[in-house]
């Protein structure tokens, strides 16, 4: 069967609405200009690898405060069962985190996204924000499609960004993880208008 492939901003773009709700205004899938070559390559506070991505999991990071999110994604058959938990792994750099899923049916004529989980505090984290908890989602498939993780924050960190593992199952196996997005920007942007980032 031929998987079909949606552009990470419209992913984002159609996430915003329900992402970080009530702090965001004026959300697009523009992308962030001057961001990080690869998975976690602003803020990391650790030098390694930064994750085994075919094994299911994924560690990055995430600036605080700044409307950003990370985008994974997977594929699913239709009737499957998927769990995802972000979870934070540094006490200086735990953050709170939260989590969309999104599915991309190849039977649809354009891209019409259905959000069809969301997590946020359904577990404790294995470091503590300042407030609120780490998100689980388990949900069934109703459908077959590439699932897209957006994970965001909501500006309530220890440190300048939030440090997480993703794990992310298929009928109870590691699902093969694709970075779409590093620090991909929520909040619009003139177009052609240079942006300063640290």
């Amino acid at each position: 069967m031929a998987r079909s492939y949606t552009p990470p901003n419209a992913v984002v773009a159609a996430a915003c609405g329900a992402l970080l709700l009530g702090l965001m205004a004026g959300c697009t899938g523009a992308p962030r200009s001057g961001s990080g070559s690869g998975p976690g390559s602003s803020y990391v506070p650790y030098e390694g690898d930064p994750g085994d991505w075919q094994g299911g999991e994924a560690v990055a990071s995430i600036p605080c405060g700044q409307g950003l999110v990370d985008i994974w994604s997977f594929w699913v058959d239709a009737g499957q069962a998927v769990v995802v938990t972000v979870d934070t792994i540094d006490a200086d750099w735990a953050f709170d985190p939260t989590l969309i899923l999104m599915i991309d049916d190849p039977g649809q004529s354009g891209f019409e996204p259905d959000i069809f989980a969301e997590g946020d505090d359904e577990m404790e984290c294995s470091f503590a924000p300042p407030s609120g908890a780490c998100p689980r989602v388990e949900v069934t498939t109703s459908g077959s499609g590439v699932v897209y993780t957006v994970i965001g924050e909501k500006g309530v960190c220890v440190g300048p960004g939030g440090l997480y593992r993703m794990i992310a199952e298929v009928d109870g196996s590691p699902a093969p993880l694709t970075i779409e997005e590093d620090d991909n920007s929520l909040f619009g942007e003139d177009e052609g208008e240079e942006e300063d980032h640290p």
